[in-house]
């Protein structure tokens, strides 16, 4: 027996669902606004939600995402008296489960209702990923569904851990989600950058200091991994912690304890480690940049999280999921998208991945005050021209390279070389273009500190001279 929601404004609708749904054996609950809709759905569990598009305080497709980030995560039928091809194409690709046009037979009502049951039923006995909390982390894709049973595993055990993956793609939010699926939960989760201070301050900040002497008090500094105790630590970009500070930290795996800048005597904590880079730590390694010792230890539990463009099927329900964020933060009413706005998300290759698209997002929405829906000119310049310029690219046979003789064709190596260099040009001169030139934005922007990104600069012969280098 499932259960099922209604949410339509047609009393008649309503009726005649609910007896049909009964007659198949399932209880039922109504609603007859969006907001007592979604009201319900977060105090109690729903198998299915029959969804009206048009409804008297809002629109249901706009909606859909926070129907879907309900506790049960229930599946979404979309009902509309007044379909179209668009609005069922960005039904379909924002997660509902299907879109019906009313009025419906009998089969084309009960067929969607009876697959989307048997679906979730094979989802319970698959996994039950659905029970993580797991606030901010959106998708369906099979990539992510991964990452989400790497963090029920993770969550289950206090084994430190290693989260990979490029700038923006969320690994904070995965390292949340295992702190707060652990039996660690009710205790702090601390958060240290290691890219935010240099060796002499970071030290103090982890481990502790006696006596202040950067801020001259007398009073003593509780380091960071002593306000773990009992929670998790997570260091964020631990390939840029100096080589001293990675012996400090070897040595605190070790024997669990720290011991205070200017002080005699180790202090006892119990912490789970977490740690998140956005490098290749074995390369590092090998260079003689970070301890083999140290990477040893952390490797315990390993996730690569995949970048955006490995999972497209995503990109939508996460643009849906934030787009809803920012308007209720400014107070707008829901917006919708339109399909050019949508083609345009799902071109792009989004190498500032999540964090990309929701400044991105946030660019459109200030763009679109005076609009209900939001058009691809509504996004950054940049994004649209890579778009347009790749399009271009795509349809020119002159744009592919023709290699005649088999001595001159290049090795895997070569070709995999090249291709990251140049993305990696790209990337920088497309965030300093979203930055408007500046070092400062284009460092928050990516996650990365100023001399990795003033290093990379200078690699691929970008001018410097040409941004603005304000003091934080």
């Amino acid at each position: 027996m499932a259960e099922i929601l209604i949410v339509d404004d047609n009393e008649t609708t309503v009726e005649v669902l609910k007896k049909i749904i009964q007659k198949m054996g399932h209880n039922v609950s109504s609603a007859l606004t969006l907001k007592k809709g979604l009201y319900l759905s977060t105090i109690k569990e729903f198998d299915v939600v029959m969804l009206d598009v048009r409804l008297p305080d809002g629109n249901g497709i706009a909606s859909l995402a926070e129907f879907q980030n309900a506790p049960s995560a229930p599946e979404v039928i979309i009902m509309t008296g007044y379909g179209d091809a668009d609005g069922a194409e960005l039904a379909i690709r924002s997660g509902a489960w299907d879109y019906i046009e009313k009025p419906a037979s009998l089969p084309m009502m009960t067929l969607p209702i009876i697959r989307a049951i048997q679906y979730r039923e094979t989802k319970k006995q698959k996994s039950n990923l659905k029970s993580l909390k797991r606030e901010g982390i959106v998708g369906r894709s099979p990539q992510l569904d991964a990452c989400l049973d790497f963090v029920a595993k993770a969550s289950a055990s206090d084994d430190n851990v290693l989260v990979r993956g490029e700038s923006g793609t969320g690994k904070e939010l995965i390292a949340r989600a295992i702190h707060e699926n652990s039996v660690r939960a009710h205790q702090n989760l601390v958060v240290a950058d290691c890219t935010s201070l240099p060796m002499t301050i970071l030290e103090g900040v982890l481990f502790g200091d006696v006596r202040n002497a950067f801020t001259m008090d007398d009073k003593a500094r509780i380091g960071l991994f002593q306000q773990a105790d009992r929670g998790t630590i997570l260091l964020k970009d631990i390939e840029e912690m100096p080589l001293p500070i990675q012996k400090s930290l070897l040595r605190v795996l070790a024997e669990r304890h720290v011991r205070p800048l200017g002080s005699r005597q180790d202090i006892k904590t119990d912490f789970r480690l977490i740690v998140s880079t956005k490098r290749g730590l074995e390369e590092l390694t090998n260079e003689g940049l970070f301890r083999a010792d140290l990477f040893g230890k952390l490797q315990s539990l390993t996730l690569e999280i995949p970048p955006l463009r490995d999972r497209r099927e995503d990109i939508l329900e996460i643009a849906l999921y934030h787009s809803i964020k920012i308007c209720k933060r400014y107070g707008m009413g829901v917006k919708g998208f339109g399909p050019d706005f949508v083609d345009v998300l799902m071109a792009y290759n989004w190498p500032g991945n999540i964090r990309e698209l929701i400044h991105s997002l946030e660019t459109a929405h200030s763009a679109a005050l005076d609009s209900s829906t939001l058009f691809s000119q509504h996004l950054p310049l940049y994004i649209r021209v890579s778009v347009k310029r790749s399009l271009i690219k795509s349809d020119d046979p002159a744009s592919v390279p023709v290699m005649e003789q088999e001595e001159n064709f290049p090795s895997y190596k070569e070709v995999r070389t090249g291709a990251i260099e140049k993305a990696e040009r790209q990337y920088i001169i497309n965030l300093l273009s979203f930055s408007g030139n500046s070092i400062k934005k284009a460092c928050e922007v990516s996650g990365m500190s100023r001399p990795r990104l003033y290093e990379l600069m200078k690699k691929h012969l970008i001018d410097r001279h040409n941004v603005i280098d304000e003091i934080p």
